[in-house]
């Protein structure tokens, strides 16, 4: 509250010392030159023009900045993005296919081509947000996940501590359903002695993470496509859902 009443006051004071100014200086023109007609018209005319340069200023250009600004958290956003999939998120959309029972559900969705646009990109998501994935029954997949989330733990949460990534709701979703599956699993110290009511209840928690984590997936690839073909031409190359994708360009 003293940070606050601090920058009122020092609105207040400079709102003073800008009305004292101009007092001053019309003050002065009387004095001097003695046409008050004068003055008074061009003040008048001044006024006038005030809500003009309000509605340039406030409106116009003001909308104009913001603009800009949401352009470069945009950027900066979606940077961030980028980081996370290099380090961590293209793995573990790996591990995910890789447990997956019914994968032949996903390969037609997320078979991604140089070719698509914004509509293919928007079926694709809403397809994603959507899918009933079966996962495998096994505890070396309950292992595997809780190892990999483990070791990339501190990753995360510094991920989810950067301020401009929490600006993206998509993206602050995925990390706190990825941060919740790994409270999940860390705190099961016996995977293999689990009812089956309770790995239900883990698959679901992966399953938001895996639903959560290809809508972004997508909307990170329709981003980049536009912005950095170089990104996306990796991206498609390294599609975990694509078998017949690989990182080598072989133009024979």
């Amino acid at each position: 509250m003293k940070f606050l009443d601090n920058d009122r006051n020092w609105y207040i004071m400079a709102a003073l010392a800008l009305i004292i100014t101009s007092a001053s200086i019309y003050y002065t023109q009387l004095f001097f030159f003695h046409r008050p007609g004068e003055t008074y018209f061009y003040m008048m005319q001044d006024l006038a023009f005030v809500p003009v340069q309000v509605l340039i200023v406030t409106i116009f250009l003001d909308r104009l900045l913001k603009r800009h600004e949401k352009k470069i958290l945009t950027k900066k956003i979606f940077v961030g993005i980028g980081i996370f999939f290099s380090e961590t998120g293209n793995n573990l959309l790996k591990l995910l296919f890789d447990i997956t029972v019914n994968r032949e559900i996903l390969t037609p969705i997320f078979s991604i081509k140089p070719v698509w646009d914004e509509a293919d990109f928007r079926t694709a998501g809403q397809k994603a947000a959507q899918l009933s994935i079966e996962l495998k029954h096994e505890t070396d997949v309950l292992v595997e996940m809780k190892n990999f989330l483990n070791t990339n733990r501190r990753f995360i949460l510094g991920m989810m501590e950067n301020a401009n990534l929490a600006e993206h709701d998509r993206f602050t979703d995925m990390l706190l359903a990825l941060s919740h599956l790994s409270d999940e699993l860390r705190m099961r110290d016996d995977l293999a002695s689990l009812p089956a009511s309770d790995f239900k209840h883990i698959s679901k928690d992966i399953s938001r993470v895996y639903n959560s984590i290809l809508v972004l997936w997508l909307s990170y690839l329709f981003h980049i496509k536009s912005e950095y073909p170089f990104l996306y031409s990796l991206a498609i190359r390294s599609n975990p859902f694509d078998s017949s994708a690989t990182v080598i360009i072989n133009e024979n």
